[in-house]
């Protein structure tokens, strides 16, 4: 089941992200990242750096693209894959030559820093025809991205693979916003300063005021009578001198 899903998905999102690519500017330099790309150096039933899974691996000359390959062999699918550490947001452009019959896949898997997978790999599959077929595909890496995993993988075989290549571009740098010039406040508006409305004085309406009240007379007190003094008249009396 997973050999026929794979072929639709990897094509699907693997011509998605080589548009991108295709469509991103092209400033930084490309760093290959791969070791013993070509499968020139083996160790016993594997290409050194590489880990083989799902079948057998075996180094031949004949047929090679150049120096040595690898012939895959399998009833269902082999890979070859290859572990290393992620730029985020890099641009990661993976390819390999491959000839025979069936077909080849590139796939480009990421991981986080606790190695825990993101869910959509830059990969595509095709299917292979006379002569070695370049299998190409391209996209940038998801941020919080810590390691990648290139795998190529066939279905069928016996296939040859040669000269795998996984190179990276680094992100653009992120432009500076330029400082946003702060605006002066305009000198404040004068305000017109209001006159005061002249108020129309409102004449005091006279008071008519009554007649004075009349005086009332405070009955006057009687005229006291003069009494007549009655005047004691002094009697000289003149002793008398009786002889004896």
């Amino acid at each position: 089941m997973r050999g026929r899903t794979w072929p639709v998905i990897g094509v699907v999102f693997g011509l998605a992200m080589l548009l991108l690519a295709l469509s991103s500017p092209r400033g930084a330099s490309a760093t290959q990242v791969l070791t013993n790309a070509g499968f020139e150096d083996w160790s016993e039933a594997a290409p050194t750096d590489w880990a083989v899974q799902g079948g057998s691996a075996t180094k031949v000359t004949v047929g090679a693209r150049s120096g040595a390959a690898a012939s895959l062999q399998s009833t269902g699918q082999v890979s070859l894959s290859q572990f290393g550490e992620a730029v985020a947001g890099g641009t990661y452009s993976a390819s390999a030559y491959f000839s025979g019959v069936g077909s080849g896949e590139v796939t480009v898997l990421f991981f986080d820093s606790s190695l825990a997978s993101f869910p959509i790999p830059i990969g595509i599959s095709l299917a292979l025809g006379p002569g070695f077929t370049r299998v190409a595909a391209a996209g940038v890496a998801p941020g919080g991205a810590a390691y990648f995993r290139f795998s190529v993988r066939i279905s069928g075989g016996p296939v040859i693979v040669d000269d795998a290549a996984l190179e990276v571009s680094a992100p653009p740098p992120t432009a500076t916003p330029l400082p946003t010039a702060t605006p002066t406040n305009p000198p404040p508006t004068p305000t017109d300063t209001l006159q005061p409305t002249a108020t129309d004085t409102v004449p005091a309406t006279s008071t008519v005021v009554g007649p004075p009240p009349t005086a009332t007379r405070t009955p006057v007190p009687p005229t006291p009578t003069r009494s007549s003094v009655a005047q004691n008249t002094a009697t000289s009396i003149a002793p008398t001198s009786t002889s004896t």
